[in-house]
């Protein structure tokens, strides 16, 4: 099936957030769909994820499908309605929306531009570079990433996360792959937050690279995580099913590679790839 372009937005911001964005001029480059987690419980990232690809399937689809659908787009699942425990002052509006000063030696930027403003074309970029397979991307409203000129080469695979090199006291905080030495095109797994003296005692057999918040998934990832959030082979049909909590993360990312901490018999099966950034 022939991808349609250019890319959709999904964005996630809290719920007040919602209904000021679609009544405001909030016209961005690609076409963008706005929607809140479903009010009265936590679902994790992971069911945030889902949640967002099924609300706009519900939107979108006029019957089609959910496997169509799918396949029709590509997609960038921002989320920005967490608890933003790390950003507080910005809970209400969500942390896309945060202010961003114009970054020096830039071009095409505004006084009053926001972080998701800053971001969607460097985001754009990582799609237009990504293979076919990759479907969905996923991102975190929270992070300023500044890709330098020459994108690496992204690899086709049913997961790839993209990586930063972080001293163990900084990568500590984020999600932290880990490879194989003398084995790069090896991942051998993933740590969500493990301490700074874990880094060190594995970096004698690895080396890490911290999570950037970025994931491409290919349909055959997105299908596995919506089953982990309670779909099935019904729930694809069905506009009334709502996922359950799931952690992308702390869940689904400790299953992935070749040796993960907690294997799961459908995502281990699932091929991983890193590019570094």
């Amino acid at each position: 099936m022939p991808l349609a372009d250019p890319p959709e937005l999904l964005l996630t911001l809290p719920v007040a957030m919602v209904k000021t964005w679609n009544d405001a001029d909030n016209a961005l480059s690609i076409p963008t769909l706005v929607s809140h987690d479903p009010p009265g419980g936590y679902l994790g990232s992971g069911g945030a994820t889902i949640s967002a690809l099924h609300a706009a399937w519900k939107t979108q689809s006029d019957g089609q499908a959910w496997t169509s659908w799918l396949a029709s787009r590509r997609r960038i699942v921002l989320h920005g309605g967490g608890q933003s425990r790390r950003l507080p002052a910005y809970a209400a509006v969500g942390k896309p929306l945060l202010p961003v000063p114009v970054l020096r030696w830039s071009r095409g930027q505004r006084l009053d531009q926001t972080l998701l403003e800053v971001q969607l074309p460097e985001y754009l970029r990582i799609l237009n570079a990504a293979p076919s397979a990759a479907r969905v991307m996923l991102a975190s409203g929270d992070v300023l990433l500044q890709l330098g000129s020459n994108l690496p080469r992204i690899p086709e695979a049913d997961v790839v996360g993209l990586g930063v090199l972080l001293p163990p006291e900084e990568a500590c905080d984020f999600g932290v792959f880990f490879i194989p030495r003398g084995a790069s095109e090896t991942i051998g797994f993933f740590l969500q937050k493990p301490d700074a003296d874990r880094i060190r005692e594995l970096a004698g057999t690895h080396s890490a690279l911290a999570d950037s918040g970025v994931w491409l998934l290919s349909e055959r990832a997105v299908e596995v995580l919506r089953r982990k959030t309670g779909g099935d082979s019904e729930s694809g049909r069905s506009r009334e099913w709502s996922p359950r909590a799931y952690e992308l993360y702390a869940g689904f990312g400790l299953a992935l590679g070749a040796h993960p901490v907690e294997p799961d018999p459908d995502i281990s099966r699932l091929s991983l790839s890193l590019i570094h950034i």
